[in-house]
């Protein structure tokens, strides 16, 4: 979209270090957050316009270049984009900034009069932490810098009732300055009729008659890498020993990894939006055997959503108001296998299963209904601050 005109002020800007056209799940929290802020906002992200809003790129972009992490999270500590956001700052004169990410403060840290809200996708230390430990020198900086970026907000948004209870006990945050936005799904697109389409022929014909479990993530991202291991080497073959029924497995989600990998589990790749529906409608359970991370997962909401039963772990559920056995099935890794053939053997309690649970995305995590509203008042109640200020002035 055009960039907004020199003289143009705009209501706010939302700073993302990630370019969200390529970051699927954060560009769908965003993205309603951007909606939930008006045709007044302007977006910075790296070095490119983002569809459907206004978009001030700044120049370098550090990509998903590997060394362990992802030498992207320092987009907006480089000299070139801080100046870029700066130059931003002085044009358009927002009313309210808003961090998609703690490492989106460093460009806006000197802005002493501008009012900050921080979107946390989660908790960053509790995510670094479970990944290299505590006293990790990376975890130890991360953990540093937020308390940091939480002390300095006027606001925090967070996923999950756990996500709120970390920054307030970690970093003395007053609960009134966090408030719970849960990560949300469209709820309009899985009711329209026939939204799930059907999945290619050549795939269809793979399947069979087979019962087909279901899973989909960045597989770059390392809860779901450990995922893929977990699925390929013990929860396949031990399927095969526990039920003589066939079983496929289908992996939406990239890259696709080289090497061997057991002969049920079909790789699909990325898949857009607009295609993920078919593969939904046709899985008869959905999987999250997830170990590590913080936040909530935008895959069992989706599941959710598409009325599909869901076998997570505990981790996997965390942050989501679903209960055990009527909205989803929690298993740890032990019992996961044996809980698969269990409701697969059941297809009257894995349906009951997948219409409460997508009644409970329906009324608690519909971004129009559940989500944007807490955003857009505490946004308002802000921005109106700031007016006040000006007008006293």
């Amino acid at each position: 979209m055009d960039q907004p005109g020199p003289d143009v002020a705009a209501e706010s800007l939302v700073l993302s270090c990630w370019n969200l056209n390529r970051t699927l799940a954060r560009s769908r929290r965003v993205r309603a957050l951007l909606e939930t802020m008006g045709p007044g906002v302007v977006l910075s992200q790296p070095t490119e316009p983002y569809a459907s809003f206004r978009t001030v790129p700044f120049p370098v972009d550090l990509g998903l270049k590997r060394f362990l992490i992802n030498w992207g999270i320092f987009n907006l500590f480089l000299p070139a984009n801080i100046r870029t956001i700066r130059s931003i700052l002085r044009q358009y004169r927002p009313k309210i900034a808003a961090l998609t990410s703690i490492l989106d403060y460093q460009p806006v840290r000197r802005s002493a009069d501008l009012p900050m809200v921080l979107d946390a996708h989660n908790c960053e230390a509790v995510a670094i932490e479970e990944r290299f430990g505590r006293r990790h020198l990376f975890a130890m900086m991360i953990r540093a810098w937020e308390g940091r970026v939480a002390r300095a907000m006027d606001h925090i948004f967070v996923c999950s009732e756990v996500d709120k209870v970390q920054f307030v006990e970690r970093y003395s945050i007053q609960q009134e300055r966090v408030s719970v936005t849960p990560n949300g799904i469209d709820a309009s697109v899985y009711e329209k009729p026939g939204a799930g389409g059907s999945i290619d022929p050549d795939l269809e014909r793979q399947l069979g008659d087979a019962t087909v479990l279901f899973f989909m993530g960045g597989l770059q991202y390392q809860p779901n890498s450990q995922a893929l291991e977990f699925m390929d080497g013990t929860l396949m073959p031990r399927l095969k020993e526990l039920s003589s029924k066939p079983f496929k497995l289908i992996i939406c989600g990239g890259p696709i990894p080289s090497g061997g990998f057991d002969s049920d589990i079909v790789f699909a790749g990325r898949v857009p939006d607009n295609e993920l529906l078919a593969y939904l409608a046709r899985a008869d359970i959905c999987l999250a055997p997830i170990r590590t991370g913080s936040g909530t997962r935008f895959k069992i909401l989706e599941y959710m959503a598409a009325g599909n039963p869901v076998i997570s772990t505990a981790k996997g559920a965390e942050g989501i108001a679903c209960l055990h056995g009527r909205d989803v099935i929690i298993s740890e890794l032990d019992g996961f296998a044996a809980a698969v053939v269990e409701l697969a053997g059941s297809e009257q309690r894995a349906a009951a299963i997948g219409e409460a649970a997508q009644k409970l995305v329906f009324e608690k995590y519909d971004w129009d209904k559940a989500v944007k509203p807490i955003w857009r008042s505490v946004l308002s109640r802000l921005s109106a601050a700031t007016v006040g200020i000006e007008q006293g002035n």
